[in-house]
């Protein structure tokens, strides 16, 4: 998720782990209360943006304030009665606002920790990182590709002769994806991309001007 806090209100943006209404309602709540506890005086209102990697037209919205939770943490309210009180709004992605937002959180769920094995004797190394499952296998085997051709570059030239990358879901550990490259491989398959890009036009532009000169 990406957090963003400007003079009180706090924006989360994050993937929708389920469809499931009430279940975002629930994730809404336990994100907006920890986020007001971190400073109870200075943070009131907390907004959540829920997106979809299914869906990229819809995001869902809930803003959540102190008011709304006190009820429930005074006692005056149980669970039901808060969750019933939780506004889930739909809204189409077509503003500048919602679609920065989607961006931030797509940025958000590739900064991974990665573990890198030594080469083994047979030239092999092993790399394990985290992967969301909603992300398609062709993009899990073009991550896997771009952490190879990182890793053969970064080593002496012909001591890798083959990567193994292992993606867990971050939410469920028991849903792994791996892929297996050679080095020989890696640089055919990028030079393959490279060639199907070419035709797309790459405008570059260089500016010397400060910042305030005209």
């Amino acid at each position: 998720m990406t957090v963003a806090v400007n003079n009180g209100p706090v924006v989360i943006s994050t993937y929708r782990a389920t469809t499931d209404d009430k279940d975002n309602k629930i994730d809404a709540v336990l994100m907006a209360r920890a986020a007001m506890r971190l400073s109870p005086e200075t943070i009131t209102r907390v907004t959540i943006y829920f997106y979809s990697g299914a869906d990229l037209t819809h995001y869902k919205e809930v803003t959540l304030s102190t008011g709304d939770l006190s009820g429930f943490g005074a006692g005056d309210l149980n669970k039901e009665q808060l969750l019933s009180s939780v506004n889930l709004i739909d809204h189409k992605s077509q503003d500048a606002v919602s679609l920065s937002n989607f961006i931030k959180a797509t940025e958000a769920s590739h900064v991974r920790r990665y573990e890198v094995s030594s080469t083994d004797s047979k030239g092999r190394v092993v790399v394990k990182t985290q992967l969301e499952s909603w992300l398609l296998d062709s993009d899990a085997k073009y991550e896997a590709l771009k952490l190879a051709d990182k890793i053969i570059a970064a080593a002496p030239a012909g001591t890798i002769k083959s990567v193994h990358v292992k993606f867990t879901d971050p939410e469920n550990a028991a849903f792994v994806r791996e892929v297996d490259l050679k080095a020989d491989e890696v640089h055919s398959l990028q030079q393959k991309i490279a060639d199907a890009l070419s035709p797309l036009s790459l405008t570059v532009q260089h500016s010397n001007a400060k910042q305030g000169q005209k």
